[in-house]
């Protein structure tokens, strides 16, 4: 199995879809039968909603049992309809504690052989340390900009350590 994790940003617009369904179509060429995910808001759950419209497989990477605690009712129900159409659930922690996030992704890029990020460049948040962490790694990172609505390539001068 070959796979590929998803990152990105929370706050995206909609149009982020057709940019996510670029990423997966790279993916493909380069021989990934399979995806893991987040699921975190936004760019996560995008992604898994266009892998399972796809009919693509994916894994459901949850950072903890209760992840959307504090989330609205709507985003709650979204989430659980989400996980029960991954083919697999992952649940690396049974509570929330600091740095479970950053675990998760940690996790992801242990297990994956490419990085599909929807990042906009910022240098800081947990989209930012996900890409740097995979090109520590020597992952190849294959971004979407939703800035600018394209493809990009990523250059990061490597900070931070990997674990």
């Amino acid at each position: 199995m070959k796979s590929a994790f998803f990152t990105g940003h929370r706050n995206i617009p909609i149009s982020v879809k057709l940019g996510i369904e670029q990423l997966i179509a790279i993916a493909q060429k380069e021989k990934i039968d399979h995806f893991y995910v987040g699921m975190a808001l936004g760019t996560d759950q995008l992604a898994a909603e266009v892998l399972t419209k796809s009919q693509l497989p994916w894994t459901a990477v949850i950072p903890c049992r209760d992840q959307d605690k504090l989330w609205c009712p709507s985003q709650q129900q979204k989430y659980h309809q989400l996980i029960q159409q991954s083919n697999e659930r992952i649940y690396l922690a049974d509570n929330y504690y600091t740095g479970c996030l950053n675990q998760r992704n940690l996790w992801m890029i242990q297990h994956s052989q490419l990085c599909l990020s929807v990042w906009d460049g910022r240098r800081h948040g947990g989209t930012f340390h996900a890409v740097n962490n995979a090109q520590k790694k020597r992952l190849t990172v294959i971004n979407f900009n939703p800035v600018k609505h394209l493809l990009e390539p990523v250059h990061i001068q490597l900070q931070l350590s990997l674990f």
